[in-house]
């Protein structure tokens, strides 16, 4: 399951070599110009020409597979820092027709996780989904304040990163958000051979992720970078009944993770206190809703004789909201778990959830969880940090966001910012 190669494999065609290192097949195209040099004449070309375009041909195929790796390793030097994962691509398990659906060039998926728990989960989901498409390995890297390269994610997520060399090649050392590291992917981008995601921006907001894999995985594609740069929530790959399951599966958590689950007629909500944030990129006061629009939501849904759970930051115990929804309700607990992993168990694991706006990580434990009713209250018509699967039960808030103006609209309504 974990292979121990001194050397990241990069090769296009075969699988992986542990001894040979990065392998490029030559393209026809190559294959066709060198022809035309060594028969300009327009004649057969004799077997001494064949030769020497051969050997030329090889040469400049290695040097070509010499400055790529050399870039990649002076980029990404080794260091036993374990701060971060650098995965191999299993395609030496792939059949020869699984193979086949593979990108026609081999190349990199580069990951900034950026966020905390929630961000990190929709962020890794999807880089392990282009990964599995194109037949990529994915460097996995911590860009701001990700739990998820530390050592109790991979306790808890066990199978939520792809399997990893002991003794890569390259691994990366220091912050991403460098000057060097921004030149590169300049450099990059000026040579037309990466693909940017940053955040809700990115190649397949416009074609289509079909498409945008097709168009990575031609023939004539020069791109061999993906750079996903603080990309998550975004809601077009999500929707992917198949990638659902997928994601679910990859986020199965190690049940010694979660000390509590809430009753099966328990409803859930989680309470995210954006107002008092101290960091700046996550305080965000547009994104409150007042407690009665959760009461709403339980008295229009028969819910008022369950038993009420709270999950919520230690820091919002003692909130107004928290306060306010405590004496809404006969039967309330708070809960805030012994950790983010703990309390996101307890989100995942409820039959009837209600998720807080603009928050990822109630939603990303939606995604992965087993719950059987999801309502997200939302309070534009261009929602954000807002993803819009169809099984979920989506509510308008009204302007004064003090209750629900309409009940389950359906999903095409909404004009997603994540789209």
């Amino acid at each position: 399951q974990h292979p121990t190669s001194s050397s990241l494999s990069l090769r296009r065609k075969g699988g992986i070599h542990k001894d040979k290192g990065l392998q490029l097949v030559p393209s026809k195209r190559l294959r066709l110009f060198f022809a035309v040099l060594f028969n300009s004449s327009n004649q057969v070309m004799g077997g001494k020409h064949v030769v020497a375009a051969m050997v030329l041909l090889a040469v400049v195929s290695l040097l070509l597979d010499q400055c790529f790796l050399f870039m990649l390793e002076k980029h990404f030097p080794h260091d036993s820092n374990k701060s971060l994962h650098v995965s191999v691509h299993p395609q030496y398990n792939l059949t020869k027709k699984s193979r086949s659906k593979c990108a026609r060039n081999k190349g990199v998926i580069v990951l900034d996780l950026l966020g905390l728990l929630g961000n990190s989960i929709f962020e890794v989901g999807f880089a392990n989904r282009m990964s599995k498409e194109l037949c990529w390995d994915v460097i996995y890297r911590n860009a701001w304040i990700s739990p998820f390269l530390k050592e109790r994610s991979r306790t808890c997520f066990p199978k939520s990163l792809l399997p990893y060399q002991e003794e890569p090649a390259f691994n990366l050392v220091g912050e991403p958000n460098t000057k060097e590291d921004e030149e590169l992917w300049d450099l990059l981008q000026k040579k037309r051979t990466s693909l940017d995601c940053f955040h809700r921006k990115c190649n397949f907001t416009e074609v289509g992720l079909n498409e945008m894999i097709k168009n990575v995985s031609s023939k004539s594609s020069k791109i061999r970078f993906i750079h996903l740069k603080a990309f998550f929530i975004h809601g077009e790959w999500i929707r992917d009944m198949k990638w659902q399951k997928n994601i679910k599966n990859e986020f199965e958590m190690n049940p010694a993770c979660c000390s509590v689950s809430p009753p099966e007629n328990a409803v859930v909500i989680h309470i995210r206190d954006f107002e008092n944030e101290k960091q700046k990129r996550l305080k965000h006061t547009t994104r409150s809703i007042q407690s009665s629009v959760y009461k709403h939501i339980i008295e229009k849904y028969n819910h008022t004789d369950k038993p009420v759970w709270i999950v919520c930051q230690p820091k919002s115990v003692d909130s107004k909201q928290v306060k306010e929804l405590q004496s809404m309700f006969n039967y309330v607990e708070i809960h805030n778990g012994k950790d983010e992993y703990d309390a996101i168990c307890i989100l995942k694991r409820a039959s009837i959830l209600i998720v807080s706006y603009g928050s990822t990580f109630s939603q990303a434990a939606a995604l992965i969880g087993s719950n059987k009713e999801v309502h997200v209250p939302i309070i534009d018509q261009v929602p954000d940090t807002t993803i819009g699967v169809p099984s979920w039960k989506l509510h308008l808030v009204n302007k004064e966001k003090d209750a629900i103006k309409e009940f389950e609209v359906p999903n095409d309504r909404f004009d997603w910012a994540m789209n």
